[in-house]
């Protein structure tokens, strides 16, 4: 009878093959058009074929979730489940409601933007539940961690190739003599217009202006450099990102940095939960693989965590940097505001991509660059597994110092008033690293110009030029941008070549794991050096700050740092033979800041043939994931032996 029964009732649409491939169809359509709509600015005649394409996907979502929940047989418990389709389609509706009520003569735009709105939630709704279902799979994390930057990235690439992408083509006249320009027009006005291009904003005389056209699509070497330069958050660039880019351009520019910086899988885990209120087993444990595996919590907080301790580091970044740029009528509220989220997401997520050619050296005397870039960059460079610990543990002490001062006594939280191992070693490393790099860059551009000076003052690099006091705050900056931020406010190529080599290893080692940062990381750095100081000590396992680091740990550490070296010697042996003219430290100075995904460029990379791009891409590629990580991915890293041979010593050293 029960038989009979689950066979009388419908197949649910989510579980029908039919369906499923149904949806995927809509999506695609539905984003194509979208693309279509926005990245190739049609006429009227095609943009209305796209709109009634847009309309038909809508449709088809909502006919599939009324299916859903007719089908169902526990239909409120599938209403709860489903709440946020039902949410989209009353969000819907009332929009549509407002829009017919109100008293805007035109009408049919406001009406597209809301199906366009809701077109935009359907899909990631969908583009969700493949995700939860990809973690769901038994792919090793590593596999689904590297398959999901790599996707980003032709993703991005393909939307930095569309027309709308690209900003305009000026010919204006400068001292009598036409001049070529690449920027935006921000806005025009009877005498003229505001133009930006990477040097800032400039207002351009009607009478100057000689020609204005949308300057050609981006090629696609340009479009896949610029996207994993975004994707994995390293800086390195070969066009103009204020000129050349579109303001559509910049903000595909800036939700890759944010996706490439947390990474998609995160990303996807928060809208899990935001849908479902739960991870499954197998989608929990591929996320606490990938982010937590030296802390034993609950990985949904862990999520919550990371995404809302983000979005307000940021925010509050973008408020703090609001009145750093220039204050003249070409740049308005909308234009502010963009500058400040693009330059703050940008820091935060250690990405080191500005919309200024000379990045910060305009702005290299202010406070917002010498302690806000700071923060943001130290705060991203942690990791979240630190920040996530530090907060555990001043929340903890918070809540005994605050039952104490009731008069009663705390309860015992020993695990969450205990800062790791892990902890302890990326703050200890990286405020070394910090003071380290600050004195030594000092030192470097101080003394050979106090003994060796110019007779020319003009001639000297520019750290000579300047007090004993700006050049103790530029070396400050410099330490804290070359481990992987990309930001510079003195002219890289003129440090000494001392200076030069040192920014070389402080890339190298770049941020923490679990940061956005690239390099070995300092905790890979800091287990060498304890690995390599209890051996002088004649101790038979590397300790620290009373632990005992396990020998598998230094096996890793060991690896990475012989892969990441390996690396970068191939890479700058092949970028000195293929790119004439190039010195061997700018070479090396160019593979490190792309392994290390820093962004720091010696001058090099703007003037890179086709091979030294896709040299750099993949190097970019390599140290955003990990070399380790990336060879674990590989189906000749999955595999394990079951088995050891016997031991036999060797001589060694």
């Amino acid at each position: 009878m029960k038989a009979e029964t689950e066979k009388a009732l419908p197949r649910q649409p989510g579980q029908s093959p039919t369906f499923r491939t149904a949806i995927v169809l809509a999506s695609l359509v539905g984003s194509a058009a979208l693309v279509m709509e926005y990245g190739f600015r049609p006429e009227a005649t095609t943009r209305a074929v796209l709109w009634l394409i847009e309309i038909l996907a809508v449709a088809f979502f909502i006919i599939h979730t009324a299916l859903r929940l007719y089908w169902s047989p526990a239909r409120l418990r599938h209403l709860r489940a489903a709440w946020y389709e039902f949410g989209i389609v009353l969000l819907m509706i009332a929009w549509l409601a407002v829009v017919s009520l109100s008293d805007v003569p035109a009408k049919t735009l406001p009406m597209i933007r809301a199906f366009h709105t809701v077109l935009l939630l359907f899909v990631l709704v969908r583009v969700t539940e493949f995700l939860r279902r990809l973690s769901a799979t038994w792919f090793q994390p590593a596999q689904i961690f590297v398959t999901s930057f790599a996707a980003l990235i032709v993703i991005g690439a393909g939307l930095l190739m569309l027309p709308a992408a690209t900003s305009h083509d000026l010919r204006v006249l400068r001292d009598s003599t036409p001049q070529d320009l690449r920027g935006n027009i921000l806005s025009e006005t009877a005498t003229g217009l505001w133009f930006q291009s990477g040097a800032g904003n400039e207002f351009l005389p009607k009478d100057h202006v000689l020609m204005v056209e949308k300057a050609s699509p981006a090629d696609w070497s340009t479009a896949l450099f610029t996207s994993t330069s975004a994707v994995c958050v390293t800086g390195l660039t070969v066009v103009s990102t204020g000129g050349y880019w579109s303001p559509f351009g910049q903000v595909v520019i800036l939700c890759l940095i944010q996706l490439g910086g947390l990474g998609i899988m995160t990303f996807g885990a928060v809208f899990a939960l935001v849908f479902w209120q739960e991870l499954g087993l197998r989608q929990s444990a591929v996320m606490n693989d990938l982010m937590t595996p030296t802390m034993s919590v609950q990985i949904s907080k862990v999520l919550l965590f990371i995404l809302l301790s983000t979005f307000c580091v940021e925010a509050v970044g973008a408020a703090s940097l609001w009145n750093l740029w220039p204050h003249d009528a070409g740049t308005s509220t909308g234009h502010r505001a963009f500058l400040s989220a693009f330059h703050a997401v940008s820091a935060f997520c250690n990405a080191g991509l500005g919309l200024y050619d000379a990045s910060l050296v305009d702005f290299r005397n202010t406070w917002q660059v010498n302690l806000v870039f700071p923060a943001l960059i130290i705060i991203g460079g942690l990791g979240f597994m630190v920040t996530y610990n530090l907060s555990r543990v001043t929340r903890a002490n918070a809540r005994r110092l605050w039952t104490r001062l009731r008069g009663r006594t705390p309860k015992p939280e020993l695990d969450r008033r205990r800062l790791t191992l892990h902890t302890k070693l990326t703050l200890t490393a990286t405020g070394i690293l910090l003071v380290a790099g600050l004195t030594a860059i000092f030192l470097f551009e101080t003394l050979p110009n106090t003994y060796g000076v110019a007779p020319d003052a003009g001639a000297r690099p520019f750290m000579a030029q300047v007090s004993a006091g700006a050049r103790l705050l530029y070396s400050w900056f410099l330490s804290v941008t070359a481990r992987t931020a990309g930001f510079n406010t003195v002219p890289t190529e003129q440090l000494t070549d001392s200076s030069k080599f040192l920014v070389v290893l402080l890339m190298f080692i770049g941020a923490s794991p679990g940061s956005t940062g690239g390099g070995i990381k300092t905790v890979t750095f800091a287990v060498i050096m304890c690995s390599v100081w209890s051996l002088l000590r004649n101790r038979a396992s590397a300790q620290a700050f009373r632990r005992t680091i396990p020998q598998d740990v230094i096996v890793r550490s060991l690896s990475i740092l012989i892969l990441a070296s390996g690396l970068i010697v191939a890479a700058t042996a092949i970028l000195s033979l293929t790119q004439p003219g190039t010195a061997f430290l700018d070479a090396l100075f160019e593979a490190t800041s792309a392994f290390g995904t820093v962004g720091l460029s010696a001058g090099l990379t703007p003037a890179l043939n086709l091979f030294g791009r896709l040299l750099i891409i993949g190097v970019m590629f390599v140290g955003r994931v990990g070399p380790l990580t990336l060879f674990i991915a590989l189906p000749v890293g999955v595999k394990r032996l079951q088995f050891d041979y016997a031991a036999e010593t060797v001589a060694i050293g």
